[in-house]
C-alpha cells in the first residue's frame, strides 16, 4: 500500500451548500500529486453532494478518493475513513467546517513531529445564529505558537478531554495499531468519547495555541435540532460517554475525582438539552430514573445549578413546569442576552 503524509478524512451527509468551500479550504493548500489524500465518505446523501464528491475526485485525481455509501452516521464514515486511510497522519474535517490556509505544512513541520502521536491545535468557533455573514479565516501568518508538549495520560489527570476529533492530527499507525474506532451506536458526544480512549493509552502530544480550524455552529445542525424524536439517542449518547469513562475509572481509581467533575459537566449540558426539547413527562421520569440507577446521578451539587439538576431528576413530576419555564423564559428572553454578551466581549 502506497503510503501517504497526510489522510484527511471528510464524512459528507446533504452537505451540498458548504461542501465546496470545506474542500477548497482542504485541498487548496495539499499539493496533488500523490503525497496526501482526502478521502470523501458521502453517507448516503440525497442533495447534490454525490455529485460534487465526483467533480472533485475527477478534478483532484491524485489526491481525492470518494466513497458512496448507505445512511449510517458519522460515526460509520469516519470508520470507513480510518480503514481506507494510507496517510501517516488522520485530520478528522466536518463537511461545513474550514481549515485554515497552511495549517498542514505548518503542523508537519514543527520541531519534534517525529516523535509525536497527536498534534492539536486551537479551534474557532463561528456560531451562525448570531451573524449575517459567515466569517473565513485568515491564513496562516508563519508563526508557530507552542503551547505544551505532554503525556495523554497527564491530560487525563487533569481532566481535559478534546471536545472535537478535528482540533488535531492523529498518527495512523497509533490508532489502527491500537484498534481506535468511533462508536457506531453513537450520534452525539462520539468525539469526546473517541478522544476519552484515545488520551487514556497515552500519545505523546504536541498542542499547539494556533487556531487552525473554524467550526461553524449552524442553527439546523444536529447538534443545535430540538428534534424530540432524536432525544433517546442523545440520552444514549451520552450514557455510553459516561460508561466509557467509569470504566477508566474501574481500572485507576485515582481519576474518580476526574470523572466526577466530567460527570457533572456532561449533566449539565445533556439537562440543559432535556430541558429545552420539552417532552412527556412520563418519558422524562424513565429517563431520570435510568440515569439515577446508573449511579450517574445524583451530582456532586456543589454549584446552583448541579443543586437544581439534583432536585429535578429527584422530583420529575416538576419537569413539565420547569421545561415550560425554560423554553419561554430563558432560552427566548435571557439566554439571547447572554449569547450577546459573549460576542461582545
Amino acid at each position: 500500500m502506497e503510503s501517504k503524509k497526510l489522510s484527511v478524512i471528510i464524512p459528507a451527509y446533504n452537505a451540498a451548500g458548504q461542501l465546496r468551500a470545506a474542500l477548497d479550504s482542504v485541498v487548496s493548500q495539499l499539493p496533488d500529486d500523490g503525497s496526501f489524500e482526502v478521502l470523501i465518505i458521502d453517507d448516503g446523501s440525497t442533495d447534490d453532494t454525490p455529485a460534487i464528491c465526483d467533480e472533485y475526485a475527477a478534478r483532484y485525481p491524485l489526491t481525492v478518493r470518494v466513497f458512496h455509501t448507505e445512511n449510517q452516521g458519522v460515526s460509520a464514515a469516519r470508520n470507513r475513513g480510518i480503514r481506507e486511510a494510507r496517510g501517516e497522519w488522520l485530520h478528522f474535517v466536518d463537511a461545513d467546517d474550514l481549515v485554515v490556509a497552511g495549517a498542514y505544512n505548518a503542523m508537519l513541520q514543527i520541531q519534534g513531529v517525529d516523535e509525536a502521536d497527536y498534534i492539536g491545535c486551537n479551534v474557532r468557533i463561528i456560531d451562525l445564529r448570531d451573524r449575517g455573514e459567515t466569517e473565513t479565516p485568515e491564513p496562516f501568518d508563519g508563526e508557530i505558537k507552542m503551547r505544551e508538549r505532554v503525556l495523554g495520560r497527564e491530560w487525563l489527570q487533569q481532566g481535559y478531554i478534546p471536545s472535537y476529533v478535528f482540533a488535531g492530527l492523529y498518527r495512523r499507525e497509533f490508532v489502527q495499531s491500537r484498534g481506535m474506532m468511533f462508536d457506531e451506536e453513537m450520534s452525539l458526544s462520539e468525539d469526546a468519547e473517541f478522544n476519552l480512549r484515545f488520551i487514556a493509552l497515552n500519545p505523546r502530544v504536541i498542542k499547539l495555541a494556533n487556531f487552525f480550524y473554524w467550526y461553524y455552529f449552524q442553527a439546523n445542525s444536529a447538534t443545535t435540532s430540538m428534534s424530540k424524536t432524536r432525544f433517546a439517542k442523545w440520552r444514549d449518547s451520552y450514557k455510553r460517554l459516561l460508561l466509557t469513562f467509569r470504566s477508566l475509572v474501574e481500572r485507576d481509581e485515582a481519576l474518580y475525582p476526574v470523572f466526577i467533575k466530567f460527570k457533572d459537566s456532561q449533566l449539565v449540558t445533556l439537562t440543559a438539552k432535556v430541558l429545552a426539547f420539552g417532552i412527556e413527562g412520563a418519558q422524562f421520569r424513565t429517563f431520570a430514573e435510568e440515569y439515577i440507577a446508573s449511579g450517574f446521578l445524583p451530582t456532586s451539587g456543589t454549584t446552583p445549578w448541579l443543586r437544581f439538576i439534583n432536585y429535578l431528576y429527584s422530583h420529575p413530576g416538576q419537569y413539565p413546569l420547569l421545561s415550560f419555564i425554560y423554553r419561554r423564559v430563558f432560552l427566548k428572553l435571557v439566554y439571547p442576552l447572554y449569547r450577546v454578551r459573549l460576542r461582545n466581549r
